[in-house]
């Protein structure tokens, strides 16, 4: 049985929120392991060059610590929270696909009016929507570049810390 219009529209915008939302997460994780990556290997760095007393590596440590968790809570725990709207999600589609015509974000607009003057708009508007929506991948409505260019520079501080390890190794014992 095939999916009416409103139904079909209503189960692609929800596979676009949990692409979106598994994206945010993504990028906040990976901004996350990048700040904790690219803090120990200044603190061995700095600790290597100026010889820090102790109590400059418990600021360190407990200052990172502190700034790491802002940024788990900011860009990891609050968008994974927070809600996110079908009409943004629409305008991601109609961006990535200019097949629409408008025609998702208006319905998606319209979707929310219960009056009877909008009802036969809605239902037009729906079905020219749908015809597109067949065809959209919502994986490619979300840039995957941020998450891509967070990962490439994860692997960077790792490398440069291995590196740092097999020149200086005998030190980190």
């Amino acid at each position: 049985m095939a999916l009416s219009p409103e139904k079909l529209i209503r189960q692609r915008l929800n596979e676009g929120k949990r692409l979106f939302r598994s994206f945010t997460f993504g990028f906040g994780f990976l901004l996350f392991l990048n700040l904790l990556v690219l803090s120990i290997f200044v603190e061995l760095i700095l600790d290597q060059a100026l010889d820090l007393g102790s109590i400059t590596r418990l600021i360190w440590l407990n200052s990172s610590l502190i700034i790491g968790i802002l940024v788990l809570f900011s860009f990891v725990l609050l968008p994974w929270f927070r809600k996110i709207n079908d009409l943004y999600i629409a305008r991601l589609m109609e961006r990535k696909y200019p097949q629409f015509k408008d025609s998702l974000s208006t319905y998606v607009d319209f979707s929310s009016r219960k009056e009877e003057d909008y009802l036969e708009i809605q239902k037009a508007l729906a079905k020219r929507a749908s015809e597109v929506i067949t065809y959209v991948d919502p994986v490619e409505i979300i840039p995957p570049k941020r998450v891509f260019y967070n990962f490439l520079i994860l692997v960077t501080f790792f490398l440069s810390f291995l590196f740092y390890s097999f020149i200086w190794g005998r030190d980190l014992g």
